[in-house]
């Protein structure tokens, strides 16, 4: 066997053969004798930890070494545990650098032979695949850690449905949380008598690598049940008795516990439901007054969003109204400068009159002057020949004057009068 700490402080990536570790680390090893009063009795349960995995392949069981990781953890979490048992380390194997001498083979094949006294009295680690359940060896090993003696024989470690003397963890190597429900099932419920246990190893379709070790195991499993019942009648039953007797009060201990933990909690949840009636008036005003205040943050974000509408709608209104203003603006802008340009034409005609010579009672007015009343264009023309003397030059000035008083009143300007005002 393997010494528990030396391998729960190394630093060995997978398993490793035992040839080769007893090269590297020859003090990791102890060797122990296990009897069949010892293994009945469960002397070593408690130290001893026992290793049932599948092998990956034919020469090496942990390729990737997650099987080797799972079985520090382990050892990790129980450091009460001094020794390990695990086939590939601790029996010779065959190797291409150092296959096994004689004397190994010989202990090869007595180890072989007897392995089930490990799995019946010492603690057992399942390492769990998918591919666990379909081999000889790995349903053999966990049907054994899953046993109890008696004097009836080997019989499932439960009783009224509760698990006592229970020696065995499974653990999912690669974690498809099927693995404890899948072992449990098959041994302690579907074979839970020792004819149907040997009956489902002998099934075609559990594997084994040697059809030997099939053929040899099945009827030393059966051997090794008539043994255990004739240990029992030898005085083992006495024993076997008080320690079933002491396993149905430590599970009886153990549901006083949980009892006891139950009847604390609902205790403590009736203390709080209790509190919280009491606060319940407290509770329920300031839940009232989140619920008013929350409706207040509505109103007030409704009445913003209303706000927000009608600015919108304003802005919509006032945009016509800024186009308007701004064409009355341009067309006031029109108009004077419009009016602007008459009124130099109005100066510049009466300036033209003035100097062809007018009499001195003669006065030429503006639109809206004197006599109340604006004169057509073509009457103040008139007015203004009238008052001039016939000459030549006169003819040409009134001609282009009343021409151009014509183009600014077809063009829709309007035109401005010349009046003769009495003299006063």
């Amino acid at each position: 066997m393997l010494r528990a700490d030396k391998l729960r402080n190394s630093k060995l990536a997978c398993m490793v053969p035992m040839q080769e570790l007893q090269l590297q680390h020859q003090s990791w090893f102890v060797k122990f004798t296990v009897t069949l009063d010892q293994a009945v009795k469960q002397v070593f349960r408690k130290k001893i930890l026992v290793v049932s995995h599948r092998w990956e392949a034919k020469e090496h069981p942990d390729l990737d070494g997650h099987q080797l990781k799972r079985v520090l953890a382990f050892l990790k979490d129980h450091q009460e545990i001094e020794f390990v048992w695990i086939d590939f380390m601790c029996m010779t194997q065959v190797v291409a650098e150092r296959p096994r001498d004689e004397n190994e083979a010989r202990e090869f094949g007595a180890m072989l032979k007897n392995c089930n006294l490990l799995y019946i009295g010492m603690h057992v680690l399942v390492l769990f695949d998918q591919q666990y359940a379909g081999r000889f060896f790995t349903n053999f090993e966990s049907c054994l850690a899953m046993q109890w003696p008696t004097p009836e024989g080997l019989k499932p470690a439960v009783e009224d449905g509760v698990k006592f003397n229970y020696r065995c963890d499974i653990v999912d190597v690669y974690d498809s949380g099927t693995g404890t429900m899948l072992i449990e099932k098959l041994w302690l419920k579907d074979h839970s008598t020792f004819k149907a246990v040997m009956a489902r190893l002998a099934q075609p379709d559990i594997e084994v690598t040697n059809k030997k070790d099939k053929e040899t195991l099945i009827p030393r499993l059966d051997k090794f049940n008539k043994l255990v019942m004739q240990g029992a009648a030898q005085g083992m039953d006495r024993w076997l008795a008080q320690r079933m007797k002491e396993y149905k009060q430590e599970q009886e201990q153990a549901k006083a516990t949980e009892e006891k933990k139950a009847k604390e909690q609902r205790n403590a949840t009736e203390a709080n439901y209790q509190k919280a009636l009491r606060g319940g008036a407290t509770a329920k005003a300031e839940i009232d007054r989140k619920n008013e205040l929350n409706k207040q943050r509505e109103q007030r974000k409704k009445e913003l969003e209303r706000r927000q509408r009608e600015q919108v709608q304003l802005f919509a209104q006032v945009k016509p109204l800024q186009k308007e203003l701004k064409k009355a603006n341009e067309r006031e802008q029109a108009a004077k400068e419009h009016a602007s340009k008459l009124e130099k034409m109005v100066q510049q005609l009466e300036e033209e009159v003035r100097s062809l010579g007018g009499h001195p009672g003669q006065k030429i007015s503006r639109p809206g002057t004197a006599g109340g009343r604006a004169a057509p264009a073509a009457s103040s023309a008139r007015a203004a020949q009238d008052a001039v003397p016939e000459t030549p030059t006169r003819r040409g000035v009134l001609s282009r004057a009343m021409g151009s008083f014509s183009m600014r009143s077809k063009q829709g300007e309007p035109s401005p009068s010349v009046s003769r005002v009495a003299p006063a």
